[in-house]
């Protein structure tokens, strides 16, 4: 009798598998057979199916199939002869041919039940988990195998080896606590240990002496272990159960793994130490290495003064793409998310909530990508960045080429994006968010020396609150930042004395359609000398100060149809009778004789235009550089337009 293997989990149990039953049945053999004989003809087939075992004198049979005439016989499966550990044998015509119940059909059920019933556990306590490592399976009971450890390294023997622990590991804490010596995380470096064995060694390297009863146990609720398991096992997929699970050092997940929780506030971890990472994600060489990290929470027991939540990357010499980190809660934490040499990453309705307490420039999320400073095309989306003390920045961006900040919340920060000293190729849309009292700087891209930054859209956006620096800044800086889209923005400043709009060696500019609304002391636009090609039309200004507008005559800026401010701001003096034009377009004649014959224009090509007031009339007469005579009367807009010999000029009079 050979003893059936299931065919559960692995696949669904058939009739071939199990065989079929059938009452009183009986024939006889028509013909002989001799041992390797594969077709039976039999004197009825009646009652006989597929997938049956008869018995002939002592051998069983399996029969595959039935054939019904003119020549009834009964056709042997595949390996069917001498079936369940009887022997295949010669049997004479006439010999009875019977369909019994034999042991098969007791044992394949007996073994098919087990593999079901082990599938899903006593109480059931496996249904939900067939998928995926829970990591509570293997935050293993505190060891305690005596003796005295010293500082340095340390050679302790676990019985049994808990699952996922393995002397080879890398990246592997355990937590030695109780007894006499200071509590403390210890990482393994070596030894014997194999996941499961009932007994190994681990090497440890031990910064305190430890004597008494001391135990030894995961370091981070079992999540490395379950982890480690998950990878041993091809699943990589690992859940985090409800409760609070008490972390004293990084767990680390290798590419490929998704860790999640129940929810961000049933699933809770907590940093045991001020400055210690929660999260490890490892980088790859030559391949992508996304990992998936949902629906947790991240807290801490202490004051946290360094250390991020989450770090992926973090390899000068490999790079991580196309993680995502999800649903989230990050809470007084020193910094969130630490993304290095990361690509195409997506970080998305999560929520970061009361940065820490104390230290110096904490970070919600910082993002840079030395190694390829051009590869982007990222996401951060629907966010919550919110503020604490000290003043902490939402978004540090510091390299790593395309970045979409799309529908996120920014509220009582320092900063909310802060890509100063932004290098590498790069490109920004920041759309629909809200900063809300960030009192320092709403986006700040701040370029440096090889920098190349083109096509920004800044659009849909609302700032409001309390500000002294800048909602958006852009300057060069040294490096090219060009192609910039303002648009569509609603931008009220509260109080304070800050500016709406800081450009400054920029070019290739657009602000159309956005609102400003400055209190007293306050700017809405100010343009510095380094800024070129720049249109700013269609936009409300509702300011208390300077008009909210200072630009600075050397930039290049046309000024239009907008509302609440006069789109005149140039102001110049004719000398004699010549008019010479300045890079600014737009051109306020604030004194001068009545009479002009010569414009020189700015050093600009074929194609310049813009607007000129004059506070008396001025008489002009047609010359080489003016195309014909008018008149420009005190008060009035006038276009005028170069087209690279004379000028043109338009309104009433001309």
């Amino acid at each position: 009798m050979a003893t059936p293997t299931p065919v559960f989990p692995a696949a669904v149990a058939t009739d071939q598998q199990l065989k079929v039953a059938n009452n009183l049945i009986t024939t006889a053999l028509k013909v002989g057979i001799g041992t390797g004989d594969t077709i039976l003809f039999v004197n009825s087939t009646a009652g006989f199916v597929s997938n049956m075992l008869v018995s002939i004198d002592k051998e069983i049979i399996a029969i595959d199939s039935v054939v019904t005439g003119p020549n009834p016989s009964l056709i042997v499966a595949a390996g069917g002869r001498g079936f369940d550990g009887t022997s295949a044998a010669t049997h004479a015509a006439g010999a009875r041919v019977s369909m019994f119940i034999d042991a098969w059909h007791h044992n394949v059920l007996s073994a098919e039940v087990k593999a079901i019933e082990t599938a899903l556990g006593p109480n059931l306590s496996k249904i939900g988990k067939a998928l995926e490592i829970v990591t509570t399976d293997y935050k293993f009971a505190p060891q305690s195998p005596g003796g005295t450890l010293a500082a340095g390294s340390q050679v302790i023997t676990l019985a049994p080896v808990p699952n996922g622990v393995n002397g080879a590991d890398a990246n592997h804490w355990l937590y030695i606590a109780g007894g006499t010596g200071a509590a403390e995380a210890v990482l393994i470096t070596g030894g014997t240990a194999v996941s499961g064995a009932a007994s190994g060694t681990v090497i440890v390297t031990c910064a305190n002496a430890h004597s008494g009863a001391w135990t030894i146990a995961s370091a981070t609720a079992g999540i490395q272990e379950g982890i480690n398991e998950a990878v041993r096992t091809g699943l990589y997929a690992v859940l985090v159960p409800a409760g609070q699970h008490d972390v004293y050092a990084a767990a680390t997940m290798p590419p490929g793994v998704r860790l999640r929780g129940i929810d961000h506030q049933a699933s809770v971890l907590y940093a045991n130490s001020a400055t210690q990472d929660m999260l490890h994600v490892l980088a790859a060489t030559g391949t992508a290495s996304p990992v998936i990290i949902e629906r947790l929470g991240f807290y801490t027991r202490l004051a946290k003064t360094a250390g991020f939540a989450v770090v992926v990357g973090n390899d000068a010499a490999k790079f991580n793409n196309f993680s995502e980190i999800l649903d989230c809660w990050f809470d007084t934490q020193f910094g969130g998310i630490d993304l290095y040499n990361c690509a195409y990453f997506n970080v998305a309705n999560n929520k970061f909530h009361t940065d820490a307490p104390s230290g110096t420039s904490p970070v919600w999320l910082r993002s840079q990508n030395p190694m390829t400073t051009d590869a982007g095309d990222s996401m951060i989306a629907n966010n919550w960045f919110f503020g604490g003390t000290p003043p902490v920045t939402g978004i540090r961006w510091l390299s790593g080429g395309g970045l979409r900040v799309i529908g996120n919340k920014f509220l009582g920060l320092d900063i909310g994006i802060n890509a100063t000293g932004l290098s590498g190729s790069v490109e920004l849309l920041c759309a629909n968010n809200i900063f809300d009292n960030c009192a320092n700087g709403g986006v700040l891209v701040v370029g440096a020396a090889g920098t190349m930054f083109t096509d920004l859209a800044v659009t849909g956006n609302v700032f409001t609150g309390a500000l002294n620096g800048s909602f958006m800044r852009f300057d060069g800086n040294g490096g090219t930042l060009t192609r910039l889209t303002v648009t569509g923005n609603e931008c009220i400043i509260n109080s304070g004395t800050g500016t709406i709009l800081n450009l400054d060696k920029v070019g290739a500019i657009s602000v159309t359609g956005n609102s400003f609304v400055s209190g007293t002391g306050a700017l809405a636009l100010n343009i510095g000398a380094g800024v070129t090609s720049c249109i700013v039309t269609g936009n409300f200004f509702a300011t208390y100060s300077n008009q909210g507008v200072v630009v600075a005559p050397a930039s290049s800026v046309l000024m239009t149809n907008n509302v609440g401010i006069d789109d005149v701001m140039a102001a110049t003096t004719i000398s004699g009778s010549t008019l010479t034009m300045l890079i600014f377009p737009n051109i306020y004649l604030n004194a001068g004789p009545t009479t002009m014959t010569t414009f020189v224009p700015a050093t600009k090509s074929a194609g310049q235009r813009g607007i000129l007031r004059s506070a008396a009339t001025v008489t002009v007469t047609a010359s080489a550089s003016i195309t014909k005579s008018g008149t420009i009367s005190p008060n009035q807009l006038y276009q005028w337009f170069y087209d690279g010999t004379a000028v043109w000029f338009q309104g009433a009079g001309f």
